[in-house]
């Protein structure tokens, strides 16, 4: 899925952990298969789609990856009306359009 989940949003970082639990506990698999994505995966997932289908994926949401930026904060996309924004939160942070984006 290059959408965030639902289910993740308004959430900060440990409770999005605790939210990808439930989703792959709901498609029956481990929370080891199911993870988040790093910088470059959500980037490429952005660009693939945009390419192939014309759809701007995290387009009403931003995606908060496993990369980090410093010691807390992680960097997290979407892609705006002038393109594709890269920027960082703090772990602490929680905002209704910051989720996170799955990857099997």
């Amino acid at each position: 899925a290059c959408e965030t989940l639902p289910e993740s949003r308004n959430k900060n970082y440990s409770q999005q952990r605790i939210a990808i639990k439930q989703y792959a506990q709901r498609h029956h698999t481990t929370e080891l298969r199911v993870q988040r994505r790093n910088l470059v995966e959500a980037l490429y997932d952005l660009i693939m789609i945009h390419l192939i289908l014309k759809k701007n994926m995290l387009h009403e949401t931003v995606d908060m990856t496993e990369s980090k930026h410093g010691v807390q904060n992680y960097a997290c996309i979407n892609f705006g009306d002038n393109g594709i924004r890269i920027n960082d939160v703090s772990r602490q942070q929680a905002h209704p359009q910051l989720g996170v984006g799955p990857s099997w």
